[in-house]
């Protein structure tokens, strides 16, 4: 096999494609928007629900406190009590508001996930989102320019350049504490893939 037929095309294609892929893992707890809380791993996903939680009791028992000392119109308190509960505990759950506020599944492939472009808007640092923008670019133009890659033999080049972006990616995400998911796994791999091909291709010229 060369590296112009069909199977190499499709690993510069599927390359493409993984960008679309779960690649950090991503939750915001939003049901208020003055206190929307980012979590980049389960651990903070959690911190984050059960304080949201732990703020929405304490304005129940609050409220609860106030109808205590009331003398009058009790009945009218408790059926407010009772909208306020069904607000709080039923109205506002965080996927749904997560999926109402982006609405798309190129930056949210599940509910509790970025990909690789929702990356670059809503990566915890600069840093990550440069990576990716790189990366992207570079598998972009492996794609489509591809007859001038291989006219000027830089395949090799780019390819490292990608591998080493997203092995730094991946450092990245480590030093930030944040949760590396199978779509980054996937595009690394893919990238493998074509260097060895594209290693294997010149061997097989030379010889």
């Amino acid at each position: 096999m060369t590296k112009t037929n069909i199977p190499y095309f499709s690993l510069r294609l599927l390359t493409v494609f993984s960008y679309f892929l779960p690649f950090v893992f991503y939750l915001s707890t939003c049901s208020n928007d003055s206190n929307i809380k980012d979590a980049f791993n389960k651990e903070d996903a959690i911190q984050n629900e059960k304080n949201e939680h732990q703020v929405k009791l304490n304005n129940i028992n609050s409220f609860i406190s106030a109808i205590d000392t009331m003398t009058v119109y009790k009945s009218e308190a408790m059926a407010e009590l009772a909208e306020r509960i069904n607000h709080e505990f039923h109205n506002t759950d965080n996927v749904n508001n997560l999926n109402g506020n982006f609405k798309s599944i190129i930056y949210f492939p599940t509910n509790y996930s970025l990909s690789a472009i929702g990356t670059i808007i809503g990566y915890k640092n600069l840093l990550g989102k440069i990576l990716i923008g790189i990366s992207i670019f570079l598998s972009l133009i492996s794609l489509l320019l591809w007859v001038l890659i291989d006219k000027y033999k830089i395949a090799f080049y780019l390819l490292s350049l990608n591998i080493f972006t997203i092995t730094a990616f991946i450092i990245d995400c480590y030093v930030s504490n944040v949760s590396v998911l199978a779509g980054t796994w996937t595009l690394l791999f893919l990238l493998m893939m074509q260097l060895l091909t594209e290693i294997q291709t010149k061997r097989k010229a030379s010889h």
